[in-house]
């Protein structure tokens, strides 16, 4: 007498289609796998590049505030020189040649 939960009462058609869905969720589980090695491969190069772009990023702030120092200084050397020829009218001798003979 066959138990009622054993493998030999269940026809054979029956076992084939087990086998088969065991396959396919074996198959399934390897891809979800791949699948999630992808993602967090993909995720550690966003990361990556994230932390690459926030360094450019502090870069051109720095190089921002350089630029707007040397436009304030260059303002205020114009304004000066302006100022200077304005209360002076003879020529700077600055870059010029002397004759110290004559």
């Amino acid at each position: 007498m066959l138990a009622i939960g054993s493998n030999a009462a269940v026809p054979a058609q029956a076992q084939i289609k087990v086998q088969a869905a065991r396959r396919e969720a074996d198959q399934a589980q390897r891809a979800a796998r791949t699948l999630e090695q992808s993602a967090e491969q993909a995720q550690r190069s966003a990361d990556q590049e994230q932390a690459r772009a926030d360094g450019l990023t502090r870069q051109a702030d720095g190089a921002n505030r350089r630029s707007d120092a040397a436009q304030r200084t260059l303002a205020g050397l114009e304004s000066g020189l302006q100022q200077q020829s304005r209360f002076n009218p003879t020529p700077a001798t600055v870059g010029r040649l002397v004759d110290a003979f004559a």
